[in-house]
């Protein structure tokens, strides 16, 4: 492993982050597919001796690989999977808003089955083993709807709801990152060494019975078992405030759009009035405040701002191609 880089993908509210950054991620796999047949790279795995040849040592065989490997972290559903029945945020929402924010009643679970949930590349403990009440019966989920009309009513609120779920999502987003990271780097299969055979013994090698690799040849091998560059792209609507995630990054990518485009937005995509609509833009921080907050941290990776206000969609995604070209260019081919 050469690089890891990691795009941190934020924006402010209804500034078009999700679809960029979903054909952010998009490119970016059409492009480790493109390397990977391109160079027909190979990583090796040992297997089984046949028949004819058991008495042989095992010799690394070659498969598909990717010289690039790109990942996908979104906080969003790392949000709503910490608040699932049975996880520790669950309860201490519950405990914080009370069972309001609850949605009807789930239906009741069969005597002795036990529900559970999972999220690819996520673990998380609960109070139990899942999701299911002491009594038997399914707790009900947590209704965003309900909990968002809480929490947009009172900026003291949504900062409560903030200093309850950050923590467990910072914690999530870091162990996944972790697997990622973990997942990347090489790994070396233990050394054994040859036996010895007396000199009387001792025959040049043949076409059928090629030598042993060497100590060297063999870490080489198994060396390539990694690819050469990972891209972990991490999208979180507030990047910014979590700093522990904002360090995991070496990239920073943000949409943002005029409050008024934004307000505009948010009542056409939530159905919304504008009083309601405009709480919401009023909760977050507009592009200039982010962007001071990365200048006193400060921030140290690179910075890539695309105004949305007057910038259809096709137009937004166009401009991600390009600056993810950019970025490939710079970033992820020179280590190729």
């Amino acid at each position: 492993m050469k690089a890891i880089r990691t795009i941190g993908f934020t924006g402010t509210i209804a500034s078009g982050k999700t679809s960029r950054c979903k054909r952010l991620v998009e490119v970016a796999q059409q492009r480790q597919q493109h390397v990977s047949t391109a160079t027909g790279a190979v990583e090796y795995s040992a297997s089984p001796p046949s028949d004819l040849d058991c008495d042989r040592e095992v010799r690394p065989q070659a498969i598909p690989s990717s010289r690039v490997r790109v990942h996908y972290i979104n906080a969003d559903l790392v949000g709503h999977y910490i608040y699932e029945p049975g996880k520790p945020c669950y309860y201490d929402l519950l405990q914080h808003f009370g069972t309001a924010v609850l949605s009807a009643p789930a239906p009741v679970e069969p005597a002795g089955h036990t529900a559970s949930s999972s999220a690819p590349g996520l673990s998380g403990a609960g109070r139990g083993s899942g999701d299911a009440a002491p009594s038997g019966k399914a707790e009900p989920r947590i209704d965003r709807r309900v909990l968002g009309e809480i929490v947009f009513s009172e900026e003291r609120k949504l900062q409560e709801l903030n200093s309850i779920c950050w923590p467990y999502i910072t914690a999530a987003i870091k162990a996944e990152y972790e697997k990622v990271c973990a997942s990347l780097r090489p790994t070396y299969p233990p050394f054994t060494e040859p036996a010895r055979s007396s000199p009387s013994s001792a025959r040049p090698p043949t076409a059928a019975a090629p030598p042993s690799p060497s100590p060297s040849t063999a870490s080489d091998a198994a060396a390539v078992t990694a690819p050469t560059v990972g891209l972990v792209i991490i999208e979180a609507a507030l990047l910014c405030e979590m700093t522990e995630v904002l360090e995991l990054t070496t990239d920073l990518w943000m949409t943002h759009c005029s409050p008024a485009t934004a307000i505009d937005r948010v009542m056409m995509r939530n159905h919304i009035s504008r009083e309601a609509a405009e709480r919401r833009v009023a909760s977050q921080l507009d592009v200039e405040q982010k962007l001071r907050k990365l200048r006193h941290l400060p921030y140290k990776g690179d910075i890539e701002v695309f105004d949305t206000t007057q910038v259809s969609l096709a137009e937004g995604l166009k401009e991600t191609e390009a600056a993810f070209d950019r970025f490939w260019r710079n970033k992820i081919a020179v280590h190729l």
